[in-house]
């Protein structure tokens, strides 16, 4: 009998996610995000729409060098567009790489309930998700871009 092959994606596999719907604009929701969680999030450029060139999706990062882990929070709507459509009840998505040995997947979407206008947090399982894995690989391509525009720069 003939071996069933297939393939796995590690990426996806390498982030929390947590879906947050909340009526918060991206900017305020960081300033919560920040606060309560210790962070430093900050706008970075757009993750790039590919149906137009006109609206991409919000996307803001931290990269903590001391813990070494990374954190981004990314918009699942630009104009009439989702990022994310399997998910279009969130409104914005937070991933990290991993997480300080003081955290736990629950404790930061815990905390992140506790914000006043986040209806919701919840972390998401990734073999549930249809497309996520286009995903992951077209962020990790627009991170290193961003990456090597700002090497470009110094």
């Amino acid at each position: 009998m003939p071996k069933k092959h297939t393939l796995k994606s590690l990426g996806s596999h390498e982030f929390l996610l947590i879906g947050v719907i909340t009526p918060l604009p991206g900017y305020r929701l960081c300033y919560f995000l920040n606060k309560s969680l210790c962070l430093r999030l900050a706008r970075t450029k757009d993750l790039p729409s590919k149906e137009t060139d006109d609206d991409g999706f919000q996307l803001y990062e931290y990269l903590d060098k001391e813990r070494q882990n990374e954190w981004y929070l990314l918009g699942n709507k630009a104009g009439n567009q989702l990022l994310l459509p399997a998910l279009k009840q969130f409104d914005y998505f937070l991933l990290t790489n991993c997480l300080p040995h003081s955290l736990t997947f629950e404790s930061v979407a815990e905390t992140i309930r506790i914000i006043s206008q986040v209806q919701i947090a919840q972390i998401i399982e990734y073999e549930h998700v249809k497309g996520l894995d286009c995903l992951f690989e077209d962020f990790e391509m627009h991170i290193m871009q961003i990456v090597r525009s700002n090497k470009g720069v110094r």
